[in-house]
């Protein structure tokens, strides 16, 4: 999983491409600005990361793997309306097939490292197809209530993204660390 800190051109595709910085999610040819964090904010981000993925098989790099399958995750001074998605601080694709993707994180000077690390991990559960739920204690919680860093739980929670009580992927409810599980594999890569 390739957390990009640096931005970089970026083009909108059918389907998504980290290789090539492909994106379904933007609207033509976008240049996505570097986040302009600070190394101790990205390193504190990274550790919070770190600490929420440890129980499955990612590894999370801040070098673009190039042409390898991955992900990527870019974090970004620029703002949901530079790339012409909607206003909201993450844009991840509704994807229920493919693990390769690319999300994008929307900086700005009042969010903390914990805040821009539970930014980032809504993308990665959205990867696995975590959908968005209505449980304050999940990283992949939905709602406007600031809860703090969520957690993977390992519950069925009630989905929210599809609608009330809708899955993206189907079904009403979502259990994210199974969905984790079953997409990364459990233990360290």
């Amino acid at each position: 999983m390739f957390v990009n800190f640096d931005g970089g051109s970026f083009i909108q595709g059918p389907t998504d491409s980290p290789q090539k910085n492909i994106s379904r999610i933007i609207t033509g040819s976008v240049d996505v600005q570097q986040s302009f964090l600070s190394d101790n904010i990205k390193t504190n981000m990274m550790g919070c990361m770190q600490n929420l993925v440890a129980p499955y098989n990612i590894r999370l790099v801040q070098t673009d793997p190039g042409d390898v399958p991955h992900s990527e995750i870019v974090v970004t001074a620029s703002t949901a309306a530079d790339l012409d998605v909607p206003n909201t601080p993450v844009q991840a694709p509704a994807n229920c097939q493919s693990t390769e993707n690319v999300a994008f994180v929307f900086v700005n000077s009042s969010l903390t490292p914990g805040q821009l690390c539970e930014l980032a991990m809504f993308a990665i559960t959205a990867n696995a197809q975590a959908d968005i739920v209505d449980d304050c204690r999940a990283v992949n919680y939905g709602g406007t209530e600031d809860c703090g860093i969520g957690e993977i739980l390992d519950e069925q929670l009630a989905c929210t993204a599809g609608g009330p009580d809708l899955c993206r992927c189907g079904g009403t409810t979502v259990n994210p660390h199974q969905r984790m599980s079953e997409t990364y594999g459990l233990g360290c890569p």
